[in-house]
């Protein structure tokens, strides 16, 4: 209701008949509101949630006491299209502080594209996290980014290890969330020191 738009999917509207009365003694006896798949026998109602998309007109009847049915009146609104924020390409590459890519870099250089629905009114919130590939808790990078900007967080991402970073984005009804990694540095072949591990292009990280 803050936004003063009808919204697919996320909105209702009250539909109720006002003044309705009968004539020569008649009672109003039944009452008749119908339009975007739904339809009411009450003098007021409310829709399930508006799913048509553009122009919606509903139409309200009423029946007197005699069997006398009125004139049809009808109120129209309109119902802005909705979907949720939608990531069109995305990529993660280790770089120094100024965003250099960087393959020993202890920095991340992200670049998200999207898209969202009712942008003149609907609110986006976006957020970053990183952890190493082999850890269970996601560190809050601190940086929010825009929709084709690159931009550069981390400072301390060991190049010896792979990490899974996370880009979240959230507006008013839903959240987004993309999953990247990046890889170790690059080195020709790699002995785990004390393990029984090996890699071949990158650090090791596992025992075998």
């Amino acid at each position: 209701s803050a936004w003063g738009i009808y919204v697919q999917g996320k909105s209702k509207a009250t539909l109720k008949i006002n003044g309705a009365a009968g004539t020569q003694g008649s009672t109003i006896s039944s009452y008749s509101i119908s339009g975007g798949g739904f339809s009411s026998t009450s003098s007021s109602f409310t829709t399930g949630f508006l799913t048509t998309v553009g122009t919606i007109t509903f139409t309200a009847k009423v029946t007197d006491s005699r069997g006398r049915t009125s004139d049809t009146k009808t109120v129209s609104i309109s119902v802005v299209a909705y979907s949720p924020p939608s990531v069109s390409s995305y990529s993660s590459q280790r770089c120094n502080s100024a965003g250099t890519p960087l393959d020993s870099g202890t920095y991340v250089k992200g670049l998200i594209s999207f898209s969202y629905a009712c942008s003149s009114k609907n609110t986006i919130t976006t957020s970053t996290s990183y952890k190493k590939s082999t850890a269970t808790a996601w560190t809050n990078a601190n940086k929010t980014f825009s929709s084709g900007t690159a931009f550069t967080f981390g400072g301390s991402i060991s190049a010896e290890s792979s990490y899974d970073i996370k880009y979240t984005i959230s507006d008013a009804f839903t959240t987004v969330t993309v999953n990247d990694t990046i890889s170790t540095v690059s080195v020709l072949m790699d002995f785990k020191a004390g393990g029984k591990g090996i890699a071949i292009g990158k650090v090791s990280e596992f025992d075998n």
